[in-house]
Parts: structure tokens; sequence; C-alpha cells
């Protein structure tokens, strides 16, 4: 014969207690209190949460080009050939470095506050002056 007692301040103990039993996840140990065991159990949950491994990105697919198509890369565009990417290309790179206080004077010098009040025709020479920025 088995007997079991459950005993608890309310009907939510109670429950909670009985449904352990039901599906034998309540410890053996006698010493815990109900709320000592929820609250372990609710950390554990949390833990198996934040612990799901991340899903790794597959990788990008390489892109075949010949030799004869392929452009020979330059470390610094000609003052000639900075486009608009080019420039916020290197606009991010400065503010991201922590330059946002250089980057904003190199501007003013040249009555602008954001690059499309720049004449495209001043490209080259802001970007001489964000590059010499270190």
């Amino acid at each position: 014969m088995i007997e079991i007692r459950v005993s608890g301040e309310n009907a939510g103990e109670i429950l909670e207690q009985l449904t352990g039993l039901v599906a034998g996840a309540l410890p053996t140990d006698t010493s815990w209190t109900p709320d000592e065991y929820l609250a372990v159990k609710k950390t554990e949950s949390k833990k198996k949460i934040v612990e799901k491994p991340k899903k790794k990105a597959a990788p990008e697919p390489k892109k075949e080009t010949s030799k004869e198509t392929k452009a020979p890369e330059k470390s610094e565009p000609a003052a000639d050939a900075v486009d608009k990417a080019t420039m916020q290309k290197k606009m991010k790179q400065l503010l991201d470095s922590g330059h946002r206080d250089e980057l904003f004077a190199i501007f003013k010098e040249h009555g602008a506050k954001k690059l499309s009040e720049v004449d495209s025709s001043q490209y080259g020479v802001i970007y001489d002056q964000m590059e010499a920025v270190k």
C-alpha cells in the first residue's frame, strides 16, 4: 500500500505538489520545501533557455571571377575616383573608431554638416583629409 500526503498553505501549492508527484518530478529529499524546489526548477529552466546553442550561418558561396575581369584592389581610391559610397564607408570607419569630432570638423571646413551638403567635386579633398585622421 502506498500512502501520499500532500500539505500546503493554499490550493496552488497543493496542486503544484500533486502535479509534480504525478509527473515524478518532486525530489525524494523531504528537506526541500515546495517553494525551494520550484525556485530551483525555474532557475534551471531559465538556464536551459539561455544556453541554447546559436545556429551558425551558412557560409556564403564563393563568387568565381576570371583573372581578366577581376580589378586589382586598391587600398585608397584616387582622389578623382571617390564616390558617395566610398565617402560613406570612410565616414563609418571614422565614426566607429571614435573620430566623430574630427569628422565634423572636416565637414565644417567645407561649409557642410552632412555629406549631402558637400559638392561631389570636393569628395577627393575631404577623403584625403579623412585618411589623414588616425
